[in-house]
């Protein structure tokens, strides 16, 4: 399993995720018509570990969580949900191994409606440094 995977594994198999958002967590992009609020989420970086000229198999990642809402206390409120789900987890049982998630930054955005038809859009982006386990090629 992708880190992608198991990251949308963790955030939609949250009851508190869940209980707020319902099933709108999207990679990368959200659809227009996508009911608020609703998550996005996106690998930023990606550095892979080496051991002198081989992989180490061993990535330190950093992913980006956006949370888009209606209101800023909504925008909050799934931000704390998804705050208590990831910073400090650890699951070394699971595939791929998590040895640490740890939030690294947060911020608070509004996008001001393009016309009178539409409200704004208030967002928590929250920034999350994961290191985690990947598979070593096996041509090494």
């Amino acid at each position: 399993m992708s880190i992608k995977t198991a990251l949308y594994d963790l955030l939609s198999g949250s009851t508190a995720v869940k209980a707020l958002t319902s099933t709108r967590i999207y990679p990368m992009v959200a659809p227009d018509s996508a009911d608020k609020p609703f998550i996005v989420y996106q690998r930023i970086t990606a550095e892979h570990a080496h051991h002198l000229a081989d992989p180490g198999g061993l990535v330190s990642s950093t992913f980006q969580i956006s949370i888009y809402a209606s209101s800023s206390l909504s925008s909050w409120n799934v931000a704390e949900a998804v705050r208590n789900l990831l910073d400090g987890y650890i699951n070394a049982s699971g595939t791929p191994v998590i040895q640490s998630i740890a939030l690294q930054n947060e911020i608070d955005d509004y996008e001001a409606p393009t016309d009178a038809s539409q409200g704004g859009v208030f967002s928590v982006k929250q920034d999350y440094g994961i290191w985690y386990e990947e598979a070593t090629p096996t041509n090494v």
